[in-house]
């Protein structure tokens, strides 16, 4: 996941002076942008999206929410992504932990066949010593 992938810009495009120059910003980091207008002014945008609302306070106040709702929705992507990361760490710290107790047993499984070894040597020097 990309670090602007739970990016949006918002523009009040009424009057601003920057609207395309955001655009091109925009598109060149794969970052969507919202350009809000009341009804007094018509935009268009090969790239934006145009959300054009009442001229009056209750259409800010429509949007307002609207776009609460919208980071409140990212927030929780981004917080169930870093629960599956979590998920993932904890993974990878238990494969770790299972890895080094079979490092661990297989030492010890080489020290005992070591000892075997040297007991057998024992007991076969003195069996060849036995028939001399």
């Amino acid at each position: 996941m990309k670090e602007t992938d739970n990016m949006r810009i918002f523009v009040d495009a009424d009057g601003c002076p920057v609207v395309r120059q955001t655009e091109e910003v925009a598109s060149k980091y794969d970052v969507p942008v919202t350009l809000l207008c009341d009804t007094n002014h018509i935009l268009q945008s090969d790239y934006s999206e145009v959300k054009v609302i009442g001229a009056s306070a209750d259409g800010a106040i429509r949007l307002e929410r609207q776009t609460i709702r919208d980071v409140e929705s990212a927030a929780d992507t981004a917080a169930g992504v870093r629960g599956e990361i979590e998920s993932g760490r904890a993974g990878v710290r238990a494969a770790s932990e299972s890895n080094l107790q079979l490092k661990k047993e297989n030492d010890r499984a080489g020290e005992l066949i070591r000892d075997c070894q040297s007991i057998l040597r024992m007991v076969r020097e003195r069996g060849a010593s036995q028939t001399e």
